[in-house]
């Protein structure tokens, strides 16, 4: 299943203007928390001095009295959005690009990364009326270079989309010869303007390959912690959860309420500044952590004046975990060689088919089978319809742990 065709969609329309497209060059990510920073730097001082730092102070809310949230509640404070306003953002942004003939390139890309949400965009653009979506080619056209999928639509004269360009090769022999022939044909300008999807790994490796006029390429902005912060209150009001308090389970400090008028008020807590620079401001992602922290009291625990003032005791309190306390998946430290060589596979062209995993993999030293379970079993990857890719929550250390042993990543 693919991200634009999961259940419990809500409509946008309401969203700010968060949906930014920027030339790559352009990109930037969060930035990191100061605080956070400094206090991992004085934990470290305290380690080598082997001195015991004084314990906090006693938690708003323990952990005892806290526990999850049922899944149909998540989908109510946490719906998945309906991405035709960040089409609609894009959808303009290509207009005015193309009519104004300001531009030589015929041929734009969207790149970004795994759950950013790129896919879900461009696939609700293929859906309107003046573009024509390019079908990807099966696996075993991409294996033997089969000609006819470029004629399906060579004289269509339509605007092409095509969501998938990862879809068009293999890393493997004798897999790349479709890719190369796709892109000299839509770099030669026979057909009208072509817009493209990439996952950005597979244009991290496909873009060297690129031949004749350079695309434009183009990705999503990343979404800072006031952008972050303003996404969760508007699905929370579109799923039907308006109104509700999200506050620190051991500070008390309110994180998220959209107070009294249309907009959130300040924060006094530093937690989305975290969460955006964790995720690398990949929207996919932080949502992914952000569904993790959430939790409701146990038992009706009656608030202290000093906790409800200036809250409304009309309006429902969604407690966060302190953000140290989040447990998201890390890469096991056996099996190192062949989890980055099966991971990066995977990243490479998006998600995989599981037999086609297994056909592209060299040789290893433990089977494929027994790495591809561990890591399910840590969280680093997921199944689904016969396809396996790597996790929202499990990416930031996925893409941590390949840079770190010297892979090829992405720009993001």
């Amino acid at each position: 299943m693919t991200e634009a065709t999961r259940p419990d969609t809500v409509n946008a329309d309401a969203l700010p203007e968060i949906w930014r497209y920027v030339a790559i060059d352009d990109f930037s990510l969060p930035a990191s928390p100061v605080i956070q920073s400094a206090k991992t730097f004085v934990d470290h001082v305290f380690e080598r001095l082997g001195v015991r730092r004084r314990k906090d102070s006693e938690p708003v809310r323990s952990d005892e009295e806290l526990g999850g949230i049922d899944a149909n509640r998540i989908k109510r404070i946490v719906p998945q959005p309906d991405w035709h306003c960040a089409a609609d953002v894009l959808e303009k942004m290509l207009t005015e690009l193309f009519a104004s003939g300001g531009t030589p390139h015929r041929v734009v890309v969207l790149t970004a990364p795994p759950w950013s949400g790129y896919r879900n965009i461009i696939e609700e653009l293929t859906l309107r009326e003046q573009y024509s979506e390019i079908l990807p080619p099966t696996a075993e056209q991409v294996f033997s270079n089969d000609g006819q999928w470029l004629k399906s639509f060579r004289h269509n004269r339509s605007i092409l989309v095509y969501p998938f360009l990862e879809r068009t090769f293999f890393r493997h022999a004798g897999a790349l010869d479709l890719i190369r022939r796709f892109m000299r044909e839509a770099a030669s300008g026979n057909h009208r303007p072509v817009i493209l999807g990439c996952d950005s790994w597979s244009w991290a490796f496909l873009e060297p390959l690129w031949e004749g006029r350079k695309p434009l390429v183009i990705t999503l902005q990343t979404f800072n912690e006031e952008q972050i912060g303003q996404y969760f209150l508007d699905l929370a009001d579109s799923g039907g959860s308006k109104g509700v308090f999200f506050r620190h389970a051991t500070t008390g400090n309110i994180i998220l309420s959209a107070g009294d008028g249309s907009g959130s008020t300040p924060q006094s807590d530093n937690f989305l500044q975290m969460l955006a620079s964790k995720s690398r401001g990949n929207i996919g992602v932080a949502t992914a952590i952000w569904k993790a922290s959430l939790m409701i009291e146990r038992n009706n625990h009656k608030e202290t004046a000093k906790e409800a003032a200036g809250l409304s005791r009309s309006r429902q309190t969604i407690w966060v975990r302190s953000f140290e306390k989040i447990v998201l998946p890390s890469v096991p430290s056996q099996n190192v060689h062949d989890s980055a060589i099966l991971l990066h596979t995977i990243l490479l062209h998006g998600s995989l088919d599981v037999g086609l995993l297994h056909r592209l993999l060299p040789r290893m030293h433990t089977t494929p089978d027994a790495v591809l379970s561990l890591l399910e079993e840590r969280g680093l990857v997921e199944e689904g319809d016969g396809t396996v890719s790597v996790s929202a929550r499990g990416y930031p250390a996925v893409r941590q742990f390949l840079k770190s042993e010297g892979y090829l990543v992405d720009a993001f």
